[in-house]
């Protein structure tokens, strides 16, 4: 069953606010479960263990994940939406173990704007959606700004499609008006990047104008 980077975003998205539990992968949560988890895990649970037995109405019969079983669980997910362990030989990795066997990754500086990335520093990753995704105590969405991550790579399981750089037809030669909404604002940076130096910030309802060069 193929998976790609763009149903890891919807899967990511449609867990947020889903609790976060050491060693888990989008199973349904029960105590069975927890104390399974618990012998596994020993150390990792000794502070979340009754945190979780105190929020109990939360946590139960919920999908439970932590940082890298959310990218697991859903490319352990088959067809009827069940969670199968090592689908389709899919290994179960650690975050560095993802990191590690991706093909393409960098600083997080030079990380493409592409959904569906996965962002790394040692011991946690997470899904980046547009605006980033981190897992802590549940699965919430948070601006990547806001988190230590220092590299990016690819899911190893996942097809990924051309990024918007590569997929943007050339401007034909002229000049263009760009309008912005009342509802955003741009930010033009230095370089590829969500974390490029900005270079000039337009504000909501500006216009910029540029001119297209012969081979832009």
């Amino acid at each position: 069953m193929k998976k790609t980077s763009r149903g890891l975003v919807e899967y990511a998205k449609s867990m947020i606010g889903m609790p976060y539990v050491c060693g888990t992968y989008g199973k349904i949560g029960s105590r069975d479960i927890l104390e399974l988890k618990r012998r596994q895990y020993p150390e990792q649970l000794a502070e979340d263990y009754d945190y979780i037995l105190e929020n109990w109405e939360f946590f139960n019969n919920k999908p439970w994940h932590d940082a890298s079983g959310l990218i697991k669980g859903y490319y352990w997910q088959n067809e009827r939406g069940s969670i199968v362990y090592k689908l389709d030989a899919r290994a179960d990795l650690s975050a560095g173990g993802l990191y590690s066997a991706s093909d393409k990754k960098g600083p997080i500086a030079e990380m493409p704007n592409q959904p569906g990335l996965l962002v790394y520093y040692p011991g946690h990753i997470g899904v980046y959606i547009g605006s980033g995704a981190d897992v802590k105590r549940g699965v919430i969405c948070s601006p990547l700004a806001e988190r230590p991550f220092t590299h990016w790579c690819r899911c190893p399981y996942l097809a990924y499609g051309r990024n918007k750089k590569e997929s943007e037809p050339k401007l034909l030669p002229g000049r263009y008006i760009i309008s912005i909404s009342n509802d955003v604002s741009l930010n033009l940076r230095k370089k590829p990047g969500i974390n490029s130096e900005i270079i000039k910030a337009l504000p909501r309802g500006s216009e910029l104008t540029i001119t297209a060069l012969s081979g832009s």
